[in-house]
């Protein structure tokens, strides 16, 4: 508390450099310098401000240690994240697009029950203005398995590394982990990542995500908020265990549940986000 009330007060006297292009023995100086955790506590208790946390990013003057982002594909069997949870569809790294594309994705029927409409999927936002999904019609049936194949329309040739779309995936009775999500979005329940496309040489992965639960371990806390900021200073790091693909999606997934304000980018108004999250008592 003590180097935070020291560090602010420095800062408000504009002592310091506000480019880190251009910081000064200060980033470094032990004097000053304050760890991630005491800053969003203090921020969760009220006693920083939002600008005076931003201004510490802002200047190097916070320390933290790097983490490994937690694989797309993992799915917890005995936990459930409250919050809400999105079906995201995401193009191999590198893919161009062209014309348009047919993309295949799976539902339970104890997940949705009516065909999804072009408006329920929502396209990221890297693609606004690039992309535009014109229809959404059933295919094949199975056991209670549907497949649903969204048209996406691209006026002209556009390579994006992000989620194309997302799509809200609504709680019912017959979820009970986030193992459950990953299977009723499955192919007859059998899990999978695998998107299909009627294109043979376009290839996708699916991934589930509970917004704001970035570590994936079903719940939304204080572990996530400090991964979320320690992502806006740069800190998030591939699994040197995973492959340059799967570490590709990996990043992706820890992206896309970060972005809690929906803005395409994970910047320090998400970590205020999940703060918010704390404060109302969710």
């Amino acid at each position: 508390m003590q180097k935070i009330k020291k560090l602010v007060s420095v800062l408000a006297a504009g002592v310091m450099l506000t480019s880190m292009a251009g910081l000064s023995a200060n980033a470094t100086d032990e004097t000053t310098a304050v760890t991630m955790e005491s800053v969003l506590e203090e921020l969760n208790a009220g006693t920083l401000t939002i600008e005076q946390a931003e201004e510490m990013l802002s200047v190097g003057q916070v320390r933290s240690a790097p983490f490994y982002y937690v694989p797309y594909d993992t799915y917890l069997e005995n936990a459930l994240s409250t919050s809400p949870h999105y079906l995201a569809v995401v193009p191999k790294q590198g893919t161009t697009f062209e014309s348009s594309l047919n993309i295949s994705f799976y539902l339970n029927a104890n997940i949705v029950e009516s065909t999804p409409t072009a408006s329920n999927l929502i396209l990221g936002k890297r693609y606004v203005g690039h992309a535009s999904v014109k229809s959404v019609t059933p295919g094949k049936n199975s056991n209670g398995y549907r497949e649903f194949i969204a048209n996406v329309s691209f006026p002209e040739k556009c390579s994006i590394d992000y989620a194309l779309f997302t799509y809200e995936l609504p709680f019912s009775n017959a979820i009970a982990s986030e193992y459950d999500f990953d299977r009723y979005t499955s192919w007859r329940g059998i899990p999978s990542s695998d998107i299909y496309t009627g294109d043979d040489s376009i290839t996708f992965k699916k991934c589930v995500y509970s917004m704001g639960d970035v570590d994936r371990d079903g719940d939304v806390d204080k572990d996530d908020q400090q991964k979320i900021g320690d992502f806006v200073v740069g800190l998030g790091r591939n699994d040197p265990n995973r492959t340059t693909e799967e570490s590709y999606y990996d990043a992706m997934a820890f992206r896309l549940a970060a972005d809690i304000d929906g803005s395409g980018m994970v910047e320090f108004s998400d970590v205020v986000a999940v703060t918010k999250y704390f404060n109302n008592g969710k």
